[in-house]
């Protein structure tokens, strides 16, 4: 039986069916903490960090009887939104630069255009997805995150990925370049001003 740890304090949990994984010691904590707007952020098994994205990797699924040590830490439901919508923020300016790179390489027919394209794509896609998580969690933990829905742009995004998909099948990259410009790029700087405090 390993011993664990939550935010530098022993527990006692017992392993009753001594087949119990991480994933099901953390759910049960999870359903625990929720009430108090906290969850498990960073988790250390045998004395080494899980990488990011261990609650759907290799390390959640590892039986509690093969762990020596787990150490679990958790954050708030708030600073972790605080750092989900900085990170929001930041991406949009991030996909702004890419899409004036992009642009740049769309007017002279550099083959460049093409990386930088699907990084706008992309981008605008976890900017989407980012945003919808964070207006989930906000109605769940009664929070005010945002000025205005987020919701309200999601049609309009997805609007203008068509058009641009569409745009790019035909060709025209002088016209990509202007949807991206004058479309896409306003549409990202509106959200960052009405949504975002």
């Amino acid at each position: 039986m390993p011993k664990v740890y939550l935010d530098n304090m022993q527990i006692d949990y017992e392993d009753t069916g001594k087949d119990s994984t991480i994933r099901e010691l953390v759910s049960a904590l999870d359903k625990e903490l929720g009430s108090l707007k906290r969850f498990i952020f960073e988790i250390a098994v045998d004395g080494t960090d899980a990488p990011h994205g261990w609650r759907g990797g290799e390390v959640s699924g590892r039986k509690l009887s093969e762990c020596a040590e787990i150490r679990l830490t958790t954050t708030s439901v708030e600073d972790m939104a605080i750092v989900g919508l900085d990170t929001v923020r930041e991406y949009i300016n991030v996909i702004g630069e890419t899409i004036e790179a992009c642009v740049k390489d769309l007017r002279i027919g550099s083959p460049s255009a093409e990386a930088a394209f699907s990084t706008v794509f992309e981008g605008v896609i976890e900017v989407v997805k980012t945003m919808d998580a964070l207006s989930q969690g906000t109605i769940r933990y009664n929070m005010k995150l945002f000025k205005k829905k987020p919701e309200e742009y999601f049609s309009p995004l997805h609007q203008k990925l068509e058009t641009i998909t569409n745009v790019k099948k035909s060709g025209d990259t002088v016209l990509l370049a202007d949807v991206l410009e004058y479309e896409l790029k306003p549409l990202l700087e509106e959200i960052k001003e009405e949504v975002f405090h």
